[in-house]
C-alpha cells in the first residue's frame, strides 16, 4: 500500500499591537482555534488528546510585536493557499493577520532548523543620552567576548554574547511617544549564538552606569 505524504502549510502572520501581551501558549491556543472555525483539514498528534501538528520558528517574548512570525501547520490533505489565507484571517482576532502562505510536502527536519538570526527593533527608556549608547556599543562591539550571566529554569549560568550579536545599532524609536532611543538589533537564535534582546540592554545598561528599560521590541525578521 502507498504511503500517505502527508503536506504542510508554512504561514508568515503579523502579531499587532492589540495582541502583543498575549503568551506564545495563547497565540498557539489562538491559532488553534481559528484553523479549526476556517474548516482547515487539519493532521493531529496521537494519543488520548490530539493536538494540531504545528510548529513555530521561534517564541515571541510577551510584549513583543512581530512582522513576519512563522509557523508551519500539518495538513491532511492539500489545500489552497489564498483559501487558507482567507479563511484564516476571517477567524483571527483583531492584531493577528496571516501575510503569506505557502503549501508543501511534510519534512522529516523542521522547516526551520536553518533559521540563525532575528532582527528586531527596541525602544528604550533610558537615562543615557543617545550619544552615551553609541559610544557604549563602540566599546563593546570590538570585544571578541562579552560574558553575561543568564538566568534559566536550572539557574545562572554564563554565557559569551558576541559571537550572536551580529549587529547592534541606534536606531529612531518606533514608539516616539513611549520611549527616546531606539536600538536596531541583529541577533543569533541559534542554541549557541542565543542572545536576547533584554540581554543586549542589560549589557548597555552596564556599561553605561545609567538606567536603561526595554519599553518596546518588534522583531521584523527571522532569516
Amino acid at each position: 500500500m502507498a504511503t500517505l505524504t502527508r503536506m504542510c502549510a508554512h504561514l508568515k502572520f503579523e502579531k499587532g499591537e492589540s495582541v502583543r501581551f498575549i503568551s506564545h501558549l495563547d497565540l498557539l491556543r489562538t491559532l488553534e482555534r481559528a484553523l479549526r472555525r476556517a474548516m482547515v483539514p487539519l493532521a493531529f498528534t496521537q494519543g488520548y488528546s490530539p493536538r494540531p501538528r504545528m510548529t513555530f520558528a521561534s517564541a515571541l517574548p510577551v510584549g513583543a510585536t512581530g512582522a513576519a512570525e512563522m509557523v508551519s501547520v500539518d495538513l491532511e490533505e492539500p489545500m489552497a493557499p489564498l483559501d487558507l489565507a482567507r479563511g484564516l484571517n476571517q477567524a483571527l482576532p483583531e492584531g493577528l493577520s496571516v501575510v503569506e502562505v505557502e503549501i508543501g510536502r511534510r519534512d522529516k527536519v523542521s522547516p526551520y532548523a536553518k533559521l540563525r538570526e532575528a532582527e528586531y527593533w527596541a525602544d528604550l527608556e533610558s537615562e543615557a543620552s543617545e550619544a552615551e549608547i553609541e559610544q557604549a556599543l563602540a566599546e563593546l562591539l570590538p570585544k571578541t567576548r562579552l560574558p553575561f550571566q543568564r538566568r534559566t529554569k536550572r539557574g545562572v549560568r554564563e554565557v559569551d554574547l558576541r559571537p550572536g550579536m551580529f549587529f547592534v545599532g541606534v536606531r529612531e524609536p518606533y514608539r516616539p511617544s513611549e520611549a527616546n532611543v531606539g536600538l536596531e538589533m541583529l541577533l543569533g537564535i541559534e542554541e549557541t549564538k542565543l542572545v536576547k534582546p533584554e540581554e543586549v540592554v542589560a549589557v548597555l545598561a552596564e556599561t553605561t552606569g545609567k538606567r536603561i528599560e526595554l519599553a518596546g521590541l518588534h522583531r521584523v525578521r527571522l532569516a
